[in-house]
């Protein structure tokens, strides 16, 4: 769990009674994105801080710098830098205190969904 400012938290909860997602080609669901201003802060806090093991971050091609998270229920969560690597901004680590080493640079930036036919 994460959060964004002062009034809005990003928590994941594992769904006891769900099956674990399994993702395939064909799901309508593929990812959740989320912005932040330095990539390499975020993950450094969330495998000190969270315990989460997280591949560590690469560029890929000219898209961006990025990472993926998967939440306790199995769904991809894709960790994207707002800009190329070596072009991140200076963002404190978290102490303990705020600002959080992640909530305080993160944006949900989108929700991607797969379209298995344009017919209609």
């Amino acid at each position: 769990s994460f959060g964004f400012g002062k009034g809005c938290r990003l928590e994941f909860y594992k769904d006891a009674k769900a099956q674990p997602f399994v993702e395939r080609r064909n799901n309508f669901y593929w990812k959740i994105g989320i912005t932040l201003q330095n990539l390499d802060v975020a993950v450094a806090h969330l495998r000190q801080q969270q315990h989460m093991n997280i591949p560590d971050p690469i560029q890929f091609q000219d898209i961006g710098y990025l990472t993926h998270i998967r939440d306790p229920n199995g769904f991809v969560i894709e960790l994207l830098q707002c800009g190329f690597k070596g072009n991140e901004k200076a963002v404190l680590a978290s102490n303990g205190d705020d600002p959080h080493a992640v909530g305080s640079q993160a944006t949900v930036a989108h929700v991607t969904v797969r379209v298995l036919s344009m017919r209609g």
